[in-house]
Formats: structure tokens, sequence, C-alpha cells
């Protein structure tokens, strides 16, 4: 009679109560992982794709540790035996601690088959890129948990990471799942995301420009390619890099994606724009001279000279690009409102963020305040007094290449550009003709010609500002430009940090980087030759 009344208390009056403890034991919630969105190209080639792998955890609660510390568990995950008991005793009071985060796929079975209490294993993604260092500091990376920290991984991080689900399951006294129950919240995958960069452009841009800053003996160096019909990033790269699939080996120096977050004075390559503002403000015709002094002008106590071309009085505004006269190019911007040429500055982007949507982009700067006829005005000719990035810069060639038909760069993939309505034609292919000049024999940009080709660039050599003025000892060495001159298909863009005395002007050595990548691009992704390629014609 006592038995079946105790059998019917704990079946009956009672089991409501034991169900919710049985229950308490064996009944979990758990999160249903989800892959983030893969990174690709702009062909579908992937820069980032995420891989399944286990991670081991503990419930210190429950674990034994004499029986822990003897089973050889520490020897499976590498670690030792004191390390193992201390993260236990640290933290006795909590129900789970990772040991062992991304294991080895090899030791999964052999843990799994010590069949210790409170020991488990967890599904979990590790991103991976495949490229390494090549688009390293484009694409960027995430953490240990998947979250992305730097570059585009980090900017989009709210459409690539999805949504894990949550699942309720049983659980056997050693933590094993045994049965699945219901899914409380089910899981969101993560957004694929295209870049517009080509994965086969962006890595021979890496290995051309690395041998490029090792010849130089520069620190770094940067390269921007883009799409001159579209505007489209192609290419972004910088040396030296890092390997973004080791994190215990990060150099924070080396992350940064310097030709979009580093600021520098662009120099020379700023003088075909002036030249354009010039002939745009009606101030001068192509076929003008203009007297340059031998290459000498004082200027508010300041000396404006040319270092190429200074044994002459009067040359024409062609040579002004060809010869990279200081003096020439000051002189017609001289004659400008500054009004005028600080709307034309403007409307290429300086003083602006691309809209890029990069982590740390900044927005640029020029002097404020300039006075008209001032040493000011005259400097921000041929690039001082107004600082930008690489990829600004480049956006503003693309301006430029397209006679104001493609204004902004994007480093998504996009499938129905937006074009502008192009302004200033005529005098705009001018100075086209006049860049390709620069690039012939005998001009400052020679090394950056490409044979079958009529190339149109210009060169750029600045000092680095320093808090004590201009470090004439430091030096960034530039060139930028595009191709094919009479209807460009390219935009590329150099920039090298503090290159050796030898090679520290832009037409040594950033042009012969811009000439091997722009080879590239031309003659292996199969650009018609050109018939007129001598590039000796003068625009008259």
């Amino acid at each position: 009679m006592g038995l079946t009344y105790r059998l019917a208390q704990l079946t009956i009056t009672e089991r409501e109560f034991l169900q919710g403890q049985s229950n308490a034991r064996s009944l979990r919630m758990v999160a249903l992982p989800v892959s983030r969105g893969m990174v690709y190209d702009r062909n579908g080639l992937p820069l980032a794709a995420s891989t399944m792998l286990k991670s081991l955890w503990i419930d210190p609660s429950e674990v034994d540790l004499q029986p822990l510390l003897d089973s050889g568990l520490a020897d499976l995950v590498q670690m030792d035996k004191k390390s193992l008991a201390d993260k236990v005793k640290q933290n006795a009071k909590k129900e789970f601690v990772y040991i062992k985060r991304h294991m080895d796929p090899a030791i999964e079975m052999p843990i799994r088959e010590l069949g210790l209490s409170g020991v488990g294993l967890q599904k979990e993604f590790k991103r991976y890129y495949p490229d390494s260092e090549s688009a390293a500091q484009l694409v960027g990376r995430t953490n240990i948990d998947e979250k992305g920290v730097e570059g585009l991984e980090l900017a989009y991080d709210a459409w690539l990471k999805g949504e894990p689900g949550k699942e309720r399951v049983t659980k056997d006294r050693l933590g094993r799942i045994i049965a699945k129950g219901q899914t409380v919240v089910p899981a969101k995958e993560g957004n694929d995301l295209y870049l517009s960069i080509d994965k086969k452009d962006q890595a021979v841009v890496y290995e051309v420009l690395a041998e490029g800053v090792k010849r130089s003996g520069a620190k770094s160096g940067s390269a921007v390619v883009l799409d001159a019909k579209t505007g489209e990033v192609l290419a972004v790269t910088n040396y030296p890099s890092y390997n973004p699939n080791d994190t215990h080996h990060i150099d924070p120096e080396q992350v940064r994606n310097r030709a979009i977050t580093d600021l520098f004075e662009p120099g020379s390559t700023v003088k075909p724009i002036s030249m354009l503002a010039a002939l745009n403000q009606g101030k001068r015709q192509v076929d003008d001279t203009i007297d340059i002094g031998k290459g000498h002008m004082m200027l508010e106590g300041h000396d404006i000279s040319d270092v190429h071309h200074s044994d002459s009085n009067e040359i024409s505004l062609t040579d002004i690009l060809v010869y990279s006269s200081n003096v020439g190019i000051a002189k017609l911007v001289l004659e400008l409102p500054v009004s005028a040429y600080l709307t034309e500055l403007a409307n290429y982007g300086f003083g602006q963020s691309t809209g890029s949507g990069f982590p740390g982009e900044p927005t640029g700067a020029m002097v404020n305040n300039i006075r008209q006829g001032s040493f000011d005005q005259a400097s921000l000719s041929y690039g001082y007094g107004a600082s930008m990035t690489l990829l600004q810069l480049s956006q503003a060639y693309l301006h430029l290449a397209s006679c104001g038909a493609v204004k902004h760069v994007q480093l998504l993939r996009d499938d129905s550009p937006h074009r502008d309505t192009p302004s200033s034609v005529t005098h705009c292919k001018a100075v086209h003709q006049m860049m390709s000049r620069v690039v012939s024999p005998g001009g400052t940009g020679a090394r950056a010609a490409v044979k079958g080709y009529q190339v149109a660039g210009k060169t750029g050599t600045s000092y680095i500002a320093s808090n004590k003025g201009y470090d004439t000892n430091r030096y960034i060495a530039s060139f930028a430009g595009f191709a094919p001159a009479e209807s460009p298909q390219y935009v590329v863009a150099i920039a090298l940090w503090e290159p050796d005395y030898a090679h520290h002007f832009g037409g040594r050595s950033a042009a012969p980087i811009f000439a091997q990548i722009m080879q590239h691009l031309l003659v292996f992704k199969g650009a018609p030759l050109e018939r007129d390629t001598s590039s000796s014609r003068r625009y008259n």
C-alpha cells in the first residue's frame, strides 16, 4: 500500500514538479551558428569565406578536476596542465568557458572518446582569406567571433554577419546532445558582398608595387586602378601588407589601407587640373606661351623655381606640363580669381571624401582664406596647400579622364553606373594631349610609356610636412594617368612614401610602376593597339 501510494504521488501529484526538475537538468537552449556572408570580387571569385570548425568548452561546475587533468585533454589541445587547472578554478562559478577555439579537426574524435563530464564541443565558423596579403587592407578581417574589425569586413559587418538562431535540445550528463527539439528562433544566414575589384588585377598590381617599393628603397607604396568608364575600383593595394589569416603576427602599421586613409600633398600631379582650370576660365588659349623667367619667380619672399627646363623664358602651355614647370603653372593660376580656381578644384573632389564607405577615409583639406595673387594661391597650383588620399587623387583623374562623365569612385560592383553630363570637352581633350606629351621621350614621365599605346599622365614629387615645416630630405613620389589617351579605359595612380634620394622623383620611381600595371591592363586584357603610338604630336 505504501509503494502504491508513493507511485501515485510521484506520477500524479508531483509529476509537473519532477518533470520540470528533469528538464532543468537536461533541456538546454543552444545557439544555431550561421555562416558569415562571402566576399567576392567582381567576377564571383572568393576574397573571404567562412569554414566550419569546432571549439572546445567546459562547464567548471560539472567538471571533475583530477580526472580532467589525468585524461590527456591538455596534451590534445597543446595546453599545460597547470593552465588548464587554473582556468577551471578561476571560473568555478561559471557554466561555460572556452578552452580551445577553432580546433584542428583531427583532434575532435579523440576528445569525444575521452567521455569527460562537463566537456563539450561547439560548432563555430572561422574566416579565411584566400588572397592573403594582396587584398588584406581592403577586405579587412574579423576577430575570433567573426565580427568585422578592419576594412570592408567592418564597413559591411551588419550586412555580412547574419543572425544566429536558437534551438531547444536535450543533453546527457556529459553535455552531449541526445535529442533535438523545437527551433525557437530561426537562423538567418549572412548576405554575400560583391566588390568592384578584379582579383587577378589585384594580385598583379600588388606584385608590381612590391617590386617597385623595394627597387626605390621606399618605406611603403600604394596603388589604385579604376575603370575609367564606370569609376569602379579594379585594384587598390599597399606594400608592405599583412596576412589576415595569421592573427598572431600582425603589425598595426601594415593593417592601415594607406591608399584610402593616408593624406599627402599631391605635388605636380595637380598641374593638369590647374591647367584645365586656366583654359576653362578663358584666361588662356591652348597655343599660348608664357614667360617663366628662366625658371625662377619671387612671390611674397618665396622663391618658386623649376627643376627641369629652367634655361628658357617663353615656353608653351604644353611644355609647362611636359617639363613640370612650377613657375609656368603658378603664373597661369595667379591670373584666375581665387574663388573660380577653388571651385574648379572642388569639382574634382578636392577637400572632400570620395564617399567610398571605407572606414577611416578622411575628407582631405585645402588652405583656407587664400588671398588673390598670394603665394598660397601659387603653391596650390602645383600641389602644395592641399592634402588628399591616393584614392581621392585617382577620383580627380577619373573626372579628368572622362571629361566629367564619371566623377565618383566605387568599391562595390555596379552593373548600372551613374554617368554625369560631360563638360568642357574641348579643353579637357587638349589637356589629355598635353599629358600624353609628358609621357613622350624627353618628358618627365617618359618611363610611364607603354609600347603600342598612347598614355596620358603626370609625375609628382612633394616634400613631407612635419611639425617644423617641410622636411627637404623626405619625399613622396607619385604618378597618375590614364590610357589609351584618346579614349581612356583605365586610370592608375601610384604613390611611394620616402623613396631614397636617387628615386625621389615621381618620374623615376613611380612612373615605371605605372607602366608595368598599365601594360598588364592594356595588353593582357586585350585593348586594341593604337595606330599612332609615337606620342610625338603636339596639340595646336
